[in-house]
Order: structure tokens, then C-alpha cells, then sequence
């Protein structure tokens, strides 16, 4: 127990001593040069700027994450929904898949727009966004779960005379946990991603807005406190996703880290 707690400080001191010499270091070459100072600012400049502007840049981080996290649940609803459809019709994977990847390969920058004349500035066209991009990892990983469940489980199922819901129930969806909490990770981040890339296209707040109105303003200190929370926006969903990961299914992996 000693030796983990030991093991534990000295992460943590050297985390703490490469984040104090990186920004020590990006202070010092930023006040040596101003162009990298025009662009990047600096450590102390943007502390400045952030507790003067905390309000609105906590406001804005709060917005993209319930945006985030309404299309991280739109996604998985969707997923699981699909393939529970695709266990009682097989062949309808063969279909599904492929549209999947195609919609997965056209640039996002490209949906945003279209999606926003179709359904106007507002929270939908955002959602929808971050669920597309959160839908394919879910989807792929909890369908390469499903279909890798033991054969010889099923069999005993159907021996029992079981229909395709206690298959679903009891074999198929907690057996896939660890590839469906798998693509929840994957697709948490994804939904930070598509929430901030549809903020982009005309929205009044929001950290892709934030980004968007910074690079065309050229105000590093707002890019720079926009990229750190979304940063952290996203390292909390995926966090909060391990969390449940262990509370829920601490059976197959109780080492799990982040």
C-alpha cells in the first residue's frame, strides 16, 4: 500500500515538474519573440484572460457539453437500437454497414451547413452532428461484440427454447459490454468533436464558436482558453465513460485505467 501511494506522488511530481517547465519555457520563448507571442500568447497572458472572461468561458464550455452529451446519448440509443433490429434481421447488417462508412468518410465541415439549413441555427442541427460522429464506433464495436459471443452459449440458448429477446437480454448485450464501453470511449471524444465543429457554422455561442471568432480575430488568448477546455470537456467524458465502465462492469476488467 506504501509503495502504490509512493508510486502515486512521483506521477504526480512529474507531471506537476514537465507542465511547470513546459510553460516556463513557453513564457520565456514567447517573451522573446512577438510573432510566436502574436500567435500562441502567453502562459500568464491567458491566465489573465481567463479569470476576466471566466463567466463566459465556462458558459460556453457548459453549452457544447450538454450539446456533447445529448448526441453521445442520441448515438448510443441509435446504435443499440440498430443492431438489436439487425440480431432479429441478419441480413439488414449487410445494408446498414456500408451506409455507415460512406457517412463516416464526408468531411464534417461539409454536413454542419447542410444540416443547419435544413433544420436552422438552434440545438438540433448541433446534436445531430455529434451523434453522427459518435454513432460509428459505438455501432462497429458493439456489433464485432456481438458477433464474437460464444457459439456454444447460443447454442445452449436455443436448446432452451429461447427466443431472440432473452438472446439479446442475457447473452448477446452483457457479453458485448467490454467492446460496447470501448466504443463509448471512442465515441465521448467524437461527440466533443462534432459538438465544436457544428458550432462553427452561425451558432451565438459555444466553443467552436469561441475558435471560430478567435482565428478570424486573431485573439490568442480566446484560442488558447477555448482549446484547454475543450480539452477538458473532452478527457471528462471519456473519464466519466471509465467511471461507469467500472461501476457497471468492473467483472471483466477491474484493473481498468484510464
Amino acid at each position: 500500500m506504501n509503495y502504490a501511494i509512493i508510486l502515486s506522488m512521483k506521477r504526480v511530481i512529474t507531471l506537476a515538474s514537465i507542465i511547470f517547465f513546459g510553460l516556463l519555457f513557453w513564457e520565456l520563448v514567447a517573451s522573446r519573440f512577438p510573432s510566436f507571442r502574436l500567435l500562441m500568447s502567453t502562459p500568464s497572458l491567458i491566465a489573465e484572460f481567463f479569470l476576466n472572461n471566466y463567466v463566459e468561458l465556462l458558459y460556453a464550455a457548459g453549452k457544447t457539453a450538454s450539446e456533447a452529451f445529448a448526441g453521445l446519448c442520441v448515438a448510443m440509443v441509435v446504435a443499440i437500437g440498430t443492431l438489436v433490429v439487425c440480431v432479429y434481421l441478419p441480413k439488414l447488417m449487410r445494408i446498414v454497414l456500408p451506409f455507415m462508412i460512406v457517412l463516416q468518410v464526408i468531411p464534417l465541415i461539409t454536413i454542419a451547413p447542410l444540416l443547419i439549413i435544413i433544420f436552422g441555427i438552434g440545438l438540433l442541427p448541433i446534436v445531430i452532428m455529434s451523434a453522427v460522429l459518435a454513432y460509428f464506433p459505438i455501432f462497429v464495436n458493439l456489433a464485432n461484440g456481438i458477433r464474437h459471443v460464444d457459439r456454444s452459449i447460443i447454442d445452449l440458448f436455443t436448446l432452451n427454447n429461447a427466443s431472440v429477446g432473452d438472446l439479446i437480454r442475457y447473452a448477446y448485450f452483457p457479453l458485448s459490454l467490454p467492446q460496447l464501453f470501448a466504443g463509448l470511449r471512442i465515441g465521448s471524444t467524437l461527440a466533443v468533436i462534432g459538438a465544436i465543429v457544428a458550432e462553427f457554422s452561425g451558432v451565438p455561442d459555444g466553443l467552436g464558436r469561441n475558435l471560430y471568432v478567435s482565428a478570424l480575430r486573431l485573439e490568442s488568448e480566446l484560442m488558447m482558453c477555448t482549446l484547454f477546455l475543450s480539452s477538458v470537456l473532452g478527457f471528462s467524458f471519456y473519464a466519466a465513460v471509465v467511471f461507469i465502465e467500472r461501476r457497471i462492469a468492473f467483472w471483466y476488467n477491474p484493473g481498468l485505467g484510464i
